[in-house]
């Protein structure tokens, strides 16, 4: 801005000395045509020192939102015009309330955006009119991605952490690892300390070894399952049914369990299973790669076992675990349907399986494979 400011004094200098010299000589039409000239090189002065500072939000259409949710898009549009939003927003704010609540008054007593706690500083259940927590909930949301730049998935996160966490993380992106960072910042602090503070530690053996039990950690996630990001021309991105996709097992396949909160299979406990998988057999089923892209990790990783993780595009990932061998390296290029390594059932595994996940990092950013794949 600075450069900015500097450029358009000296056009202004440049503006007041040739209309001073010109009246004298030249007709009045001529100097106000002249001096319009001098303002259109002003304004485009400006767009060109101001664009880099204009921040991008994507644009989204949404996916698997309630009925009892869609009632209130319209509430949600009027607040953010009154608050100065852009309506552009509503789908975002949709996707948060359907994790939020779903829509469910009953269940909520009316505050179904659950933002009683930044109305009132931290007390919970004083909203219980929709309309009141929809007002709140859309100012929260601004507070968050104001403080947070306009990064979209940071104020995602924040509706859940709390505008703390848009502070703490500075401009970073907000992975997984640093979603579980700021969550076991938090825990030990005297006031979440104690264990009514449990958050997703009472059913995810991950964030119980990270303490991260404060909040959501996989908020951002869970949200974005309900987006479907939209190219500029209103398109879906690369999404199945166009070609750029295809199933990790050749022939028929048969899905073994589905993405999401399960009973997990080895300690009998609710957890966040985190893709999908498919029943394939042992040393023989070839595993393929879902999409063209490049090998970024190709080796043991903890409970995964042998894991291969392609990257697509800069923020689509695709990961298979649990192989028996892997018939690739970092950093080959694969192509849609190329054998990536063979069935198998390494790491924490009851039996061979391929354990398939769809991420937008490479750890994190869990997404449900089944709507790449259009199961």
């Amino acid at each position: 801005m600075a450069e900015s400011n500097a450029a358009l004094k000296e056009v202004g200098k440049m503006a007041g000395g040739k209309a001073l010299t010109s009246v004298g000589t030249l007709p009045v039409g001529l100097v106000v045509l002249f001096i319009a000239f001098l303002v259109f090189i002003v304004l485009f002065v400006m767009s060109i020192f101001q664009d880099d500072e204009i921040v991008n939000t994507p644009q989204y259409n949404v996916k698997g939102i309630s009925a009892q949710v869609m009632q209130f898009k319209s509430a949600i549009e009027t607040e953010l015009v009154n608050q100065g939003l852009d309506t552009s927003m509503a789908n975002v704010l949709l996707a948060i309330l359907q994790q939020e609540s779903g829509g469910n008054i009953a269940r909520t007593n009316g505050d179904i955006f659950q933002s009683s706690e930044s109305m009132s500083g931290g007390k919970m259940g004083v909203i219980t009119d929709p309309n009141v927590s929809i007002k709140y909930g859309v100012k929260h949301f601004k507070n968050v991605l104001t403080t947070s730049n306009n990064n979209l998935d940071v104020a995602i996160q924040s509706y859940n952490y709390g505008i703390g966490f848009a502070t703490w993380i500075q401009g970073k992106e907000p992975t997984l690892e640093k979603r579980f960072e700021f969550s076991a910042e938090m825990k030990q602090k005297p006031q979440y300390a104690s264990s009514v503070y449990t958050g997703v530690c009472r059913y995810d053996a991950e964030a119980q070894a990270w303490n991260a039990c404060y909040g959501d950690p996989y908020y951002l996630d869970k949200v974005k399952n309900y987006l479907v990001i939209l190219e500029s021309d209103g398109d879906f991105m690369g999404f199945a049914g166009d070609g750029n996709f295809a199933m990790p097992i050749a022939g028929t396949m048969t899905m073994t369990s589905d993405y999401g909160l399960r009973i997990d299979p080895i300690t009998g406990e609710g957890s966040m299973h985190k893709g999908i998988d498919f029943g394939c057999v042992n040393y023989v089923t070839a595993i393929r790669s879902i999409a063209a892209g490049r090998i970024v990790f190709s080796g043991v990783q903890n409970g995964y076992g042998n894991i291969v993780i392609v990257q697509h595009e800069q923020s689509l990932f695709s990961a298979y675990a649990h192989l028996s061998s892997l018939s690739v390296n970092v950093g080959d290029s694969v192509t849609l349907g190329q054998q990536i390594g063979v069935c198998g059932s390494t790491g924490r595994s009851t039996g061979p399986h391929l354990h398939l996940e769809v991420r937008r990092e490479k750890f994190g950013g869990f997404q449900d494979p089944k709507s790449i794949l259009g199961l």
